[in-house]
Parts: structure tokens; sequence; C-alpha cells
């Protein structure tokens, strides 16, 4: 039951400040430069000049997104192999 509720409560607030609920553009300046460093916030914007505009994989935000994205797939892979790694090896 604690599980449920700290990921509840660390999703909400993700979704909102990452750019899903609430755009980025709206919000104050100190709120954007933390939205910049979540892992969803550039892909949110990447999907929305797809759909709304039209735009193709040669654009650079669309790029931007997508190389973000993998950026942080790789980032927690590697964080994940580290951890079991160590958790291997202490038992």
């Amino acid at each position: 039951m604690g599980a449920l509720s700290l990921s509840q409560a660390s999703f909400l607030p993700l979704l909102v400040i990452s750019g899903i609920c609430w755009p980025i553009e709206g919000m104050p300046l100190y709120l954007r430069k933390i939205a910049y460093a979540m892992p969803l916030t550039y892909a949110i914007e990447s999907v929305r000049c797809i759909f709304a505009r039209g735009w193709g994989v040669e654009q650079p935000n669309v790029y931007a997104g997508i190389l973000v994205s993998c950026g942080w797939i790789l980032t927690f892979l590697v964080l994940c192999l580290v951890v079991a790694r160590v958790r291997n090896s202490s038992s």
C-alpha cells in the first residue's frame, strides 16, 4: 500500500511538470527549469510538434526529443545493471 501511494505521489507531479497536463510555455521560469530536467519533457514536446504541426524527424525539436529519450533510457538501463550487479556481488 505504501509503494502504491509513493508511486502515485511521484507520478502525478511528473505528469504536470513535464508538460503533459500544463504547457511549459505557461509555467513560471523557475518551474520551467525544473521541467526541462524531467525525462518526459522533450519527448512530449516532440510528440506535440509531430501531431500539431505535422513535423517530421528531420526537425531539430523532434530529433532532440528522440535523442533525449534514448539518453534517459540508456541512463536508467545502466543504473539498473549497476544495481543488479552490486546486489548479486553482495549476496
